[in-house]
């Protein structure tokens, strides 16, 4: 397989190793975000300040509870 290299050496990515770090950092997002809102909920926050404080529907964090 041909490998393209930056002027400084670095190995540039291919599309499919740059769509996986991409989807892991977007993984990675996803989890921190449904930790912070089930942190938010446990502290005893209302749905609606959950709301005010993260900007998310009820439906997106509904969504974020559910997940496993």
């Amino acid at each position: 397989m041909l490998r393209f290299y930056t002027a400084e050496g670095e190995l540039v990515p291919t599309p499919a190793e740059s769509a996986m770090v991409e989807r892991q950092r977007a993984e990675q997002s996803n989890a921190q975000l449904r930790q912070m809102v089930l942190n938010l909920l446990q502290s005893g926050m209302t749905l609606e300040q959950v709301v005010a404080v993260t900007g998310l529907t009820e439906e997106q964090i509904h969504s974020l509870a559910e997940q496993s």
